[in-house]
């Protein structure tokens, strides 16, 4: 299949597409820019509030297929918890050998140009450092 520009469309964007369909529905029906008596900055106002929420759902998305943490970003969030803790406790203590309390799914907020996006991701408790951390790269 091809877009209006002629330009190929891949079967997963489609199928992408098709997922989420029934939330533009919904969001298109709640800002629709066509209701009467708006006038254009309403509309225009209305519409980029749908592109808004339409990227916050991609990036929910992207954020939703991160998987577990690759070898070498889960030594990096264990250095980053020994930076982080008070000296007097990282002192001595190897990353690799630091206790970690995993707790899975964790409510947080991601700070978008677009707007906040809730998100459930792990922390990572030190408990020797009384340290958490969100992992993988950044806290938000």
């Amino acid at each position: 299949m091809s877009t209006p520009n002629s330009r190929p469309v891949s079967a997963a964007a489609l199928a992408e597409a098709q997922r989420l369909l029934p939330y533009l529905a919904a969001l298109i029906e709640q800002n629709d820019p066509a209701l009467a008596g708006l006038d254009f900055n309403a509309v225009e106002a209305r519409s980029a509030a749908i592109g808004d929420l339409v990227g916050r759902l991609l990036l929910r998305q992207v954020l939703d297929k991160n998987g577990s943490l690759a070898p070498q970003e889960e030594q990096a969030v264990r250095q980053a918890a020994l930076a982080k803790a008070a000296p007097e406790r990282a002192k001595g203590r190897e990353p690799a050998q630091l206790k970690v309390i995993v707790q899975r799914d964790k409510p947080r907020t991601l700070k978008t140009a677009r707007g906040p996006v809730p998100v459930p991701r792990d922390y990572w408790y030190f408990p020797e450092l009384h340290v958490g951390i969100f992992p993988p790269r950044l806290e938000t």
